[in-house]
């Protein structure tokens, strides 16, 4: 079953995540101090590239 969102449009294979200004803004300062820093051994790859599109 395809879920649509509020303007109709499929979201399949989306989330969505609802955050305060504050809790945003400590995310994203986090998610962009990650990927400056050059030592980060990950397990995956995938999960570096997720990060890094986060951002």
């Amino acid at each position: 079953m395809t879920q649509l969102g509020d303007d109709g449009v499929s979201n399949a294979g989306q989330i969505s995540v609802e955050l305060s200004e504050d809790e945003a803004l400590v995310l994203f300062d986090w998610l962009a101090r990650f990927n400056e820093r050059k030592d980060v051994d990950l397990a995956d790859q995938a999960v570096g590239r997720i990060l890094w599109d986060i951002e």
